[in-house]
């Protein structure tokens, strides 16, 4: 025997199915998921972005002013080659290096440390990371001395 209310039951099963899928699809773009564009992409790089193809290189001493040094992305540019444009490979004999990347949706940018050989003068190959526009690169002397690395504890 079969129920009179079978196939009104089905047809609000369905209605109601169709509210859920028509819902889920509304607040998809609210979900922040950036493995699901809705938008067509055509490649083309947002204005600001080509405007500000610069890099810059903050050279910090313990004593007096920390000079910064603005660089242009024309190609590939690396970190080596941004701390030889910007003189500190000659300025430092040892340093530590860090690059600062900003990323959409983040609040604080992503720091990548770079391992500087100072015997070689040159960046690791593991650690030369690319340059994209507004990185960062911020250079600090590494002490060699015990009580250098002590007093630079305190002052950070």
């Amino acid at each position: 025997m079969q129920s009179q209310n079978a196939p009104t039951l089905s047809a609000t099963r369905s209605r109601q199915a169709i509210a859920m899928i028509f819902l889920a699809l509304t607040m998809l773009p609210l979900t922040g998921c950036a493995a699901i564009s809705l938008t067509t992409d055509t490649g083309n790089a947002s204005p600001a972005a080509t405007e500000s193809a610069q890099y810059q290189v903050r050279l910090q001493s313990n004593f007096g002013k920390s000079p910064t040094y603005l660089g242009d992305i024309d190609g590939p540019v690396t970190i080596q080659d941004a701390l030889e444009l910007s003189g500190a490979i000659k300025k430092y004999r040892d340093m530590e290096v860090d690059l600062y990347r900003k990323l959409d949706g983040s609040y604080q940018p992503l720091k990548m440390s770079a391992i500087y050989d100072a015997g070689k003068k040159t960046v690791r190959p593991e650690t030369n990371y690319g340059l994209r526009p507004g990185d960062s690169i911020l250079v600090k002397t590494k002490s060699q001395n015990p009580l250098g690395k002590v007093l630079g504890q305190f002052s950070q």
